[in-house]
């Protein structure tokens, strides 16, 4: 049994894979492909001036366990008719293939899987709601674990929206390492007015320390773990703020 540090290493194009960390995705021509619903968002994002002037966004993640087949993707996109969504950011899809794939009714599946030359990728990805895929100027993947969507909604002003699937316990620190510095990378190369960092990442980082307000917010669960502590220098080192310790939610909603 291979071990996960080379799982690892392989799943970023080490060991002598020809993988290509950095490809941006062609947008996609008006060739419907699948019956999708059509929602009506409405969130919670205030864009202040031009075209998109008073229209909120709802941004969100959503680590899928899979979404390999068709059967289990049209029931997302059933369930999806409950809520209120503009831009979702996909983690663990598990679908093979890479690029974008425009939806009857317009919507656009993004996703970066499993290829010939990639075989550990876990699967990453956004839906774009169709109201939104004419500000989309560009969607680039930085490794399999880590993907950018820019918005260009008003004037100059950019929406950088980057989504991330970490390394599981399983993996050596190493290879965690290299995922932060790819999401570094995506962070550094799309610098929006703003820049939202989301997706599973696999740590708890647990309750706020007296020093930590900056970062946290008072509504970590649980005990710290290792992952966590390189969560919370991660976030002061680009000055993010862990979001979901902001919002108080019932003890049994504290887990990924």
């Amino acid at each position: 049994m291979e071990s996960s540090k080379t799982r690892g290493r392989r799943a970023h194009g080490q060991n002598g894979h020809s993988y290509q960390p950095y490809r941006s995705c062609k947008l996609p021509s008006h060739n419907a492909q699948h019956d999708v619903l059509k929602p009506k968002p409405n969130g919670n994002f205030k864009i202040e001036t031009g075209k998109m002037a008073g229209q909120k966004l709802n941004i969100c993640t959503y680590n899928t366990r899979t979404l390999r087949t068709e059967e289990v993707f049209e029931t997302l996109l059933d369930e999806l008719q409950e809520f209120k969504w503009d831009i979702i950011g996909l983690a663990e899809t598990k679908r093979e293939g890479q690029g974008i794939v425009e939806l009857q009714g317009g919507m656009w599946l993004y996703n970066h899987g499993k290829t010939e030359e990639d075989t550990e990728a876990k699967g990453i990805g956004f839906l774009v709601h169709p109201k939104l895929t004419d500000y989309v100027t560009e969607i680039k993947s930085y490794s399999n674990r880590v993907a950018a969507l820019n918005l260009h909604l008003t004037g100059k002003d950019q929406i950088s929206i980057i989504q991330v699937y970490a390394p599981t316990s399983e993996y050596d620190d190493e290879i965690v390492e290299i995922f932060y510095e790819d999401v570094s990378k995506a962070i550094e190369a799309n610098k929006g007015k703003y820049t939202i960092v989301m997706g599973d990442f696999n740590a708890k980082v647990g309750e706020c320390q007296p020093d930590e307000e900056a970062i946290m917010g008072k509504f970590g669960y649980g005990q710290r773990n290792k992952r966590g502590e390189m969560l919370l220098k991660f976030a002061a080192q680009h000055k993010l703020v862990i979001g979901n310790t902001f919002f108080k939610k019932n003890k049994n909603r504290y887990w990924t």
